[in-house]
């Protein structure tokens, strides 16, 4: 018999790929697919029903085709890439956070699997004193030169290209709605966040709330 669900912990696969990337940024994480699998778990366009037809995901709203259109992977590739390459301070403190946020089963997996990539513990990976500073700084740092990207659309709109949501928007989004899980909506880790850069990361947040899902 299949166990129930333990409310607030989750299976591996709910978490990203970046977890591959070592805390010292050694490692470029496997972007694309990372963020691809947060974009389209947590803002998913359809899920095809029996019979090929489509049925909106629970409580969202159909994310509109346009926005994800075909034959750019190269493209959404490429941003994926040079998004994440802006986050390699952020990893030692988010591992650990979302550890604990597994299942029993997973999280014994991810700590062991992790143990030998790292040699240490999830808990001995957390900055401390001054390293923690400049790696909060880093981190804030490298979602500023993303918020630079944003302000190049001339200040017409709270989107990478003004008005129009694209690919991009999805994936950053993604990697917060992940970055908000895994520490909680009340931490003040997720609060610091939502106040950077004028508040841009809330507001994108708020703006695509209507293609969240809740599976």
């Amino acid at each position: 018999m299949r166990g129930r669900p333990i409310p607030g912990k989750r299976g591996i696969a709910s978490i990203t790929n970046a977890s591959l990337t070592k805390p010292n940024g050694s490692k470029t994480p496997t972007s694309s697919r990372s963020a691809r699998n947060l974009a389209s778990r947590r803002l998913q366009r359809r899920k095809m029903a029996p019979g090929g037809t489509t049925t909106p995901s629970r409580r969202s709203t159909t994310l509109p085709q346009e926005y994800i259109p075909r034959r750019n992977g190269a493209l959404q590739a490429a941003f994926d890439a040079a998004f994440m390459n802006n986050l390699v301070e952020l990893w030692a403190f988010a591992l650990p956070a979302a550890c604990v946020r597994l299942n029993p089963v997973s999280e014994e997996y991810f700590r062991r699997t992790r143990k030998a990539v790292y040699g240490k513990t999830m808990e001995e990976t957390v900055p401390k004193g001054e390293e923690a500073v400049r790696a909060r700084n880093g981190f804030e740092e490298g979602l500023g030169k993303v918020d630079a990207w944003y302000q190049k659309n001339g200040g017409k709109g709270r989107y990478l290209l003004g008005e129009a949501l694209s690919w991009g928007d999805i994936a950053v989004a993604g990697f917060l709605i992940w970055s908000r899980i895994i520490w909680g909506e009340e931490s003040k880790e997720w609060k610091d966040i939502g106040s950077w850069h004028g508040g841009r990361w809330k507001a994108l947040l708020e703006s695509l709330k209507e293609y969240e899902t809740f599976n």
